[in-house]
């Protein structure tokens, strides 16, 4: 019995380690911060349907437009993502306390930043 246990954890530890370290292939996430400077609204529903650009300001000008995330000065939800209402509703605030906003995105297949998170 011993020597059968042996050989099937022999076999399934090096499974395990592999699944357990799979992800998916070229996905890119990561997260950015600074004050939001725009806001748009899509006219065609699932295409990138609310847009935020982030940079700094000193007053009322604009000092430096931010890349969100590779190639890209802005990030994006869409009315059909779970959690839209929460990340519109973050936007919102921090324009309106001008509060630094924390995005956290990741690449779509597309090369855009999805907005996977925002808080301020």
């Amino acid at each position: 019995m011993d020597a059968l246990l042996h050989r099937f954890f022999k076999f399934l530890i090096p499974i395990l380690a592999a699944i357990g370290f799979a992800g998916p292939a070229n996905a890119t996430s990561g997260e950015n911060s600074g004050v939001i400077l725009s806001a748009t609204v899509s006219a065609t529903s699932g295409s990138r349907d609310f847009k935020i650009t982030l940079g700094t300001r000193t007053g009322s000008q604009i000092v430096q437009l931010n890349t969100l995330c590779p190639g890209q000065d802005f990030a994006y939800i869409n009315v059909t993502d779970t959690n839209y209402d929460a990340v519109v509703k973050n936007i919102a605030a921090a324009i309106t306390f001008k509060s630094t906003a924390y995005v956290y995105w990741t690449v779509d297949a597309s090369g855009y930043c999805h907005i996977t998170q925002l808080y301020y």
